[in-house]
C-alpha cells in the first residue's frame, strides 16, 4: 500500500479547536466594545422590523429608550439591547410605532462625555435621521478643554 501525505482527522480537529477557542476568547471583547455605527445599525434592522411587524399585526410596538438601554416590546415579547460603551439617556422617553406605521415626529438623545447622537423621527412614515455631534463642555457659559 502506497501511503500518501496528508492531515490525519486528529490534526485536523485539533487545529479547528484552536482557532474555535481564540474565537471564544475574542468575541466578548468585541461585545463589549460595541462602537455606535454597529448599535446604531442594530438598531436600524430591528426599526425597520418592528415598523413591517406593526402594520402587518396592526399592533402598535413600543421602543422605551431607558436610561442604560433600549426595550422593544409589542403584546408577545420584549427585546433589551443595551447602548454602546458609554452612551445613556438623561431619562426614560417611549416611542411607539402605530399599526398603520406612523410615528410622532420626536426626537431621542443617546450621550456620553464626547459625543451625543440624536435620533430625529420625522413626519409621516416612520423615517428618521441620525446626527452624530461632539459635545463641549461648558464652564461658566465658556467652553471649557480641560487639563
Amino acid at each position: 500500500m502506497q501511503r500518501t501525505s496528508s492531515f490525519t482527522l486528529l490534526e485536523a480537529v485539533v487545529v479547528l479547536g484552536i482557532i474555535s477557542l481564540f474565537i471564544l476568547i475574542g468575541t466578548p471583547f468585541l461585545h463589549a466594545k460595541q462602537q455606535p455605527n454597529q448599535w446604531l445599525s442594530t438598531f436600524d434592522g430591528l426599526w425597520q422590523s418592528a415598523r413591517i411587524n406593526a402594520q402587518r399585526e396592526q399592533r402598535s410596538i413600543y421602543f422605551n429608550f431607558e436610561e442604560n438601554g433600549l426595550i422593544i416590546q409589542n403584546k408577545q415579547q420584549q427585546q433589551r439591547i443595551k447602548y454602546p460603551q458609554g452612551y445613556a439617556k438623561s431619562q426614560q422617553q417611549i416611542v411607539e410605532i402605530k399599526p398603520n406605521g406612523y410615528v410622532a415626529p420626536t426626537s431621542v438623545h443617546l450621550s456620553n462625555s464626547q459625543q451625543t447622537i440624536s435620533l430625529i423621527f420625522n413626519l409621516g412614515g416612520g423615517d428618521y435621521r441620525v446626527s452624530q455631534k461632539e459635545t463641549a463642555c461648558l464652564y461658566f457659559g465658556r467652553s471649557y478643554a480641560g487639563t
